[in-house]
């Protein structure tokens, strides 16, 4: 769902992308991505941040 909702990001940007659209790319229900973001306690931003590189 994550790499779903960074690749829209950058293709639509993050003001452009919503919700139905990051559930539709990740294959899974627009509410499943509603509580992912309001139990992150940031929101939509959360999947902008990248873990560093290993």
């Amino acid at each position: 769902m994550l790499d779903s909702a960074r690749e829209l990001f950058a293709e639509k940007g993050f003001e452009r992308t919503t919700i139905r659209a990051v559930a539709t790319a990740a294959s899974v229900d627009p509410a499943l991505v509603m509580q992912y973001s309001a139990r992150s306690g940031s929101g939509s931003a959360k999947p902008c941040r990248r873990c560093p590189p290993r």
